[in-house]
């Protein structure tokens, strides 16, 4: 078996074991009757989904920056270039969202033709010139996602 983006086939091959029990356990439910009690049982917290090309550099330090105070939001990142991404994008992180944040407004536009989006999108306008981490990154997201914040 070969791996793909970066995950070995047999955490894949675990997680998608995991997902089929999740999936099959219990009385008949729908999936999004499964959704809600999975994204139920992860607190109060709001949800944020971060999503940038790959999921490497941009929206896993947004993640990280999001799940500290003073937001302490529940938080995934995830990459929207199916190709060449660690984590992507996919209907189940969409639902769990309470919100998105993404990198560019090319990801926006993107992530609006392949699915219906029912939560609130902020586009923080962050090009992919930054390492993980990189101090110039941590300061520009905490800049640009304090500037779309509602009083």
């Amino acid at each position: 078996m070969k791996s793909n983006a970066g995950i070995s086939p047999f955490r894949r091959l675990g997680n998608l074991l995991s997902l089929k029990r999740f999936l099959s356990d219990g009385p008949p439910m729908t999936l999004r009757q499964r959704l809600e009690v999975a994204a139920s049982d992860q607190g109060s917290a709001k949800r944020v989904l971060c999503i940038c090309d790959h999921g490497v550099a941009r929206s896993p330090t947004a993640a990280e920056l999001l799940s500290r105070s003073p937001y302490d939001f529940n938080t995934r990142s995830c990459g929207i270039d199916r190709e060449a991404c660690l984590i992507p994008l996919d209907v189940v992180l969409l639902y769990w969202a309470d919100e998105i944040v993404v990198m560019t407004s090319e990801i926006e536009a993107t992530l609006r033709e392949r699915y219906k989006v029912l939560v609130e999108v902020r586009v923080l306008g962050i090009e992919d010139d930054f390492s993980f981490r990189q101090p110039e990154l941590i300061q520009l997201i905490l800049d640009r996602y304090n500037s779309h914040s509602k009083p």
